[in-house]
């Protein structure tokens, strides 16, 4: 993906992204009598994810998530609408765009993002300020 592309999609956000690693998490289809799969969230805001999974899901599908943040934040069935789906070999990522989401929960999410956002730029800060000795 080229630099505009990904300055396009940073402009339609309402809210900062953070990219994680590996934050486990359940979605299952709305009234879909399947179970909740598994699944990795590798991008997380105040208005979305951004998941990996094996299972394939399609655009406008309405999934239920649950999710637990460190800190002790717990989500269980937020509401979450499929706005994007892109295929790759083994997996797909899935952007999920929040629906009816309390504005405690969104609160909570910012909150750590937010927080996350300041440990790492206080980590490349700390780098910067690094002299090596020869």
């Amino acid at each position: 993906m080229d630099t505009d592309n990904i300055k396009a999609m940073q402009e339609k956000r309402a809210y900062p992204r953070l990219s994680v690693t590996v934050i486990p998490l359940k979605m299952k289809i709305i009234d879909d009598k399947k179970e909740a799969r598994h699944g990795i969230i590798k991008g997380i805001g105040a208005g979305g994810l951004g998941i990996e999974m094996q299972e394939q899901y399609d655009v406008d599908d309405l999934v239920l998530l649950s999710f637990i943040l460190d800190q002790g934040y717990e989500f269980n069935d937020l509401k979450g609408k499929v706005v994007r789906v892109e295929k790759n070999i083994g997996c797909s990522i899935i952007g999920v765009q929040f629906v009816d989401i309390t504005e405690e929960d969104r609160a909570k999410i910012k909150q750590y993002v937010n927080r996350e956002l300041q440990k790492k730029d206080s980590r490349t800060i700390s780098l910067k300020n690094i002299v090596i000795f020869k």
